[in-house]
């Protein structure tokens, strides 16, 4: 049987790292929305899409699993 005590630790547990990875993402995506709305002068649909592109694309190519970053290292004969 699953305690109440049990789920409690794994929260506190995962929590603060969940949270912190979240907040990892969050200033990723607000700093790439700021330099895109600066250096084209607009505030668009186009600069969102991108930023969580960008977003996307660094945080996991930063992982233990860059699967992405060897696929284009090899697609320019790197890997």
């Amino acid at each position: 049987m699953f305690s109440l005590n049990r789920l409690l630790n794994y929260v506190m547990k995962q929590g603060s790292a969940t949270a912190n990875t979240l907040g990892v993402l969050a200033v990723m995506y607000s700093g790439f929305g700021v330099l895109l709305s600066w250096g084209r002068g607009s505030d668009d649909e186009l600069n969102t899409l991108t930023a969580a592109t960008a977003t996307g694309l660094l945080y996991k190519s930063t992982g233990e699993d860059s699967r992405l970053v060897c696929r284009l290292q090899h697609l320019y004969s790197l890997c």
